[in-house]
């Protein structure tokens, strides 16, 4: 789990120029706490009380950011000195590039086009360098699947598509209709968020288990889902309305380890084990779940989580519990 500074600095980050943005007419606690992914206005109120602390050096009434609440809404004021763009030397500029080369036509229209203007904007033999730096970082970042492209392309044009997919939690495949949202990379990963018209809900799809990409004829409008910036979290996530409490206990031995993941809703037990309740949806997913960590952890609850698991373990037994099979 990332350390709570550095979820807040995230936060601070994304708050002020979406408030900026809005100018005069502020915006509306409940939306910035959303936007910013504060868990509550009470977080939303701590996080502008240390934003009302930020300056640019050497720190004059006229260099801080003035960040203020009135009327249940937010507003920034931000000094001049945060309305001219950075100036970055060569060097910057070159480890800009190759920290983005993975992510390259898949970032959104803005930051594609302001990387192009970057990499044109440098002069010559500094394309090198990038090269370099992108070798020595050693990003590891997978190629992405040959599907990102007519997926780029759908989403510029909102266009719906037909996809065939394999969803690793039902250990089904489907051919879904979706409507693109946007293609991006995390944990190793890439990503779809989309669309399904015919639940109207938004779900995230792994690229690499997508088996076939075809474009529709049905054109589709702004989407009307929560901000980009959710997806920039530890684990992806989103709600599908079918989820349910599980609750595991872990042993020990694995306390430190676990609770590094789900510090936000484990609890230690006096014996030591940790606790850890998390909302899941599909039997599947929270079986191999569970069975990953083998006999240190249990399914405390919910009664028939643990009896799907019990049964998944009797059959593991009687499958090794026979001879084993002849070498082919």
């Amino acid at each position: 789990m990332k350390k709570p500074f550095v979820k807040r600095l995230q936060r601070l980050l994304v708050l002020i120029p979406f408030v900026r943005k809005h100018g005069a007419s502020g915006v509306s606690v409940d939306r910035a706490a959303e936007f910013a992914g504060c868990k509550d206005v009470k977080e939303l109120y701590e996080d502008v009380e240390l934003l009302q602390q930020i300056s640019v050096p050497p720190g004059a009434p006229d260099d801080m950011v003035e960040v203020y609440l009135e009327g249940g809404k937010v507003f920034v004021a931000l000094p001049l000195a945060f309305e001219k763009p950075p100036r970055l030397t060569v060097s910057e500029a070159a480890a800009l590039l190759a920290a983005t080369r993975p992510v390259a036509g898949a970032a959104g229209k803005v930051l594609d086009s302001a990387l192009r203007k970057l990499a044109k904007a440098l002069p010559p033999g500094a394309a090198s360098e990038v090269d370099q730096l992108a070798r020595a970082e050693a990003i590891d970042a997978p190629e992405p699947p040959p599907c990102r492209a007519a997926l780029a392309e759908a989403i510029d044009r909102r266009l719906e598509v037909e996809v065939d997919y394999y969803a690793q939690s039902a250990g089904t495949a489907a051919t879904r209709t979706l409507e693109p949202r946007a293609v991006f990379l995390h944990g190793g990963h890439w990503y779809l968020a989309a669309r399904n018209p015919r639940h109207g809900e938004e779900h995230l799809y792994r690229l690499d288990r997508i088996a076939a990409v075809r474009p529709g004829a049905r054109c589709f409008g702004e989407h009307e889902a929560p901000s980009r910036w959710r997806y920039d979290t530890d684990r992806l996530y989103f709600a599908s309305g079918a989820e349910r409490e599980v609750h595991v206990r872990f042993a020990p031995e694995l306390a430190e380890l676990v609770e590094e993941r789900w510090s936000e809703s484990a609890t230690v037990a006096p014996d030591g084990s940790l606790h850890v309740r998390a909302e899941l949806s599909g039997e599947n997913y929270a079986v191999s779940w569970v069975l990953g960590y083998g006999g240190e952890a249990e399914v405390v609850s919910p009664p028939e989580l643990r009896a799907a698991l019990a049964g998944r373990v009797r059959s593991l037994q009687e499958l090794y519990r026979s001879a084993p099979r002849a070498t082919p």
